[in-house]
């Protein structure tokens, strides 16, 4: 626990807090060592300027004439320097310095020598014989000033700089990361996630990489089951339709026989049907939902996709006795995306809901809607008096047909109110 402590993103970012501080420093001070450094030698010009001006000699040799002050007179010369305000006068004879007067209170550093004799000095005449004189200007406060506030600004633009470049490792780790969860996110589990380090991005990392694996695990056993599940349905089903065939068939010979019973054998010869219609509907419906691959979708016109089917309907339900009255099927066009065996499917499914549930003294109304961007396929009739009397549907037909549509980009949509029912079909249009 400790050792996560000492390589966690806090003690990480303290100690390149530390060193971006520690690097800031040093930036400010070799700054302001060089900037003074290089103030001092540009002064050296001004200097001269300032000894050009005879005032200053003429001034500094009365003082010394009327005070009868020698070259090593540090009392006096020192009165001089700091009524004037100089920083420092320097007195050399014979290339040897006698007399300092500055800052320094007249104390001499290695290398005073090298420095004074490289600087502008003019000789003047004291009381025991000529000597020449460096008259120092002093600093410019606002010029160091200025160097101080230049070297802060530098110092803190180079921290941050360091900060800012030791953080971007942690950046990149994080959008790294960023994209393989993206990538997780749209159901792709193969790739793994890149552990890096052993601060909290990379348990992060680590933890997301196991629950990808996890996942993973989860979705093969849930296809495992999804297998067994449709292995199971589809051979119950298949077990279901042989007797049920059978059924039907003994009772179908029972019913011709003349028998007081007759009326009782034909409703269960009714029932059975329904047993067999529901239990392929069931069939159906899992083996549309076990489907997992997307299926091919045939580009097609609207006319070429739609009007066979939907002639089909119109005389199955005019044989069986219905009125039917279609409206728009000759206006169909349109360009759309289907799949036939579903479309086919889609029609057995409508034309069992209509002899099951669908009232023949009723007229069946059906409608096309060429849209902007959809087909509507529109399908409204009157519940027959039946239904309610233990006729009602397990809703498994509808549940297929809008799985289908779904398949093929669509939506289904079956609404009813007022003994009437309805039955909307909206295929998108690919051609707007």
């Amino acid at each position: 626990m400790g050792k996560t402590h000492r390589t966690g993103l806090v003690a990480k970012s303290r100690r390149r807090l530390a060193n971006s501080i520690v690097f800031g420093l040093c930036v400010f001070l070799c700054f302001y060592w060089f900037g003074k450094k290089a103030v001092d030698y540009l002064t050296v010009g001004s200097e001269e300027a300032y000894l050009s001006r005879d005032w200053l000699t003429h001034e500094f040799e009365t003082y010394v004439r009327l005070k009868a002050v020698a070259a090593n007179d540090y009392a006096s010369i020192e009165a001089f320097r700091t009524e004037r305000a100089l920083r420092q006068i320097v007195v050399q004879r014979h290339g040897r310095i006698l007399l300092y007067a500055g800052e320094r209170g007249g104390l001499f550093r290695s290398g005073d020598y090298e420095e004074f004799s490289m600087k502008p000095s003019v000789e003047v005449r004291f009381a025991d014989g000529p000597a020449e004189v460096y008259f120092g200007n002093g600093d410019n406060p606002a010029l160091s000033i200025g160097i101080s506030f230049l070297a802060a600004i530098l110092a803190m633009l180079a921290g941050i700089g360091y900060f800012s470049g030791a953080m971007r490792e942690d950046v990149e780790c994080i959008r790294k990361l960023q994209k393989e969860v993206a990538v997780i996110s749209r159901g792709d589990y193969d790739g793994r996630v890149t552990v890096e380090g052993k601060d909290e991005i990379a348990q992060l990392a680590r933890d997301l990489d196991r629950m990808r694996a996890d996942l993973k695990e989860h979705r093969e056993k849930e296809a495992e089951l999804r297998d067994a599940e449709k292995k199971l349905v589809l051979g119950m089903s298949h077990d279901l339709r042989t007797p049920l065939t059978a059924l039907i068939t003994y009772l179908e010979i029972a019913k011709r026989q003349e028998d007081s019973g007759a009326n009782y054998l034909g409703k269960a010869v009714s029932k059975a049907q329904e047993i067999r219609v529901l239990s392929e509907e069931m069939f159906e419906h899992f083996l549309i939902s076990s489907v997992s691959e997307k299926r091919a979708l045939a580009e097609e016109s609207a006319e070429a996709a739609f009007s066979d089917d939907l002639s089909e309907i119109c005389a199955v339900l005019a044989e069986k006795g219905f009125l039917v009255r279609a409206r728009g099927i000759e206006q169909l066009k349109g360009v759309v995306l289907v799949d036939h065996e579903y479309l086919g499917r889609i029609v057995n499914n409508l034309l069992s809901n209509f002899l099951k549930y669908a009232d023949r003294a009723e007229e069946v109304l059906l409608s096309t809607d060429v849209r902007e961007h959809e087909i509507l396929i529109r399908f409204e009739n009157a519940a027959s008096p039946l239904v309610g009397n233990g006729r009602e549907s397990a809703g498994i037909g509808t549940k297929n047909i809008e799985l289908m549509m779904k398949a093929m980009g669509g939506t289904f949509a079956a609404e009813a109110a007022e003994g009437r029912y309805m039955t909307e079909l909206h295929f998108p249009r690919i051609d707007t």
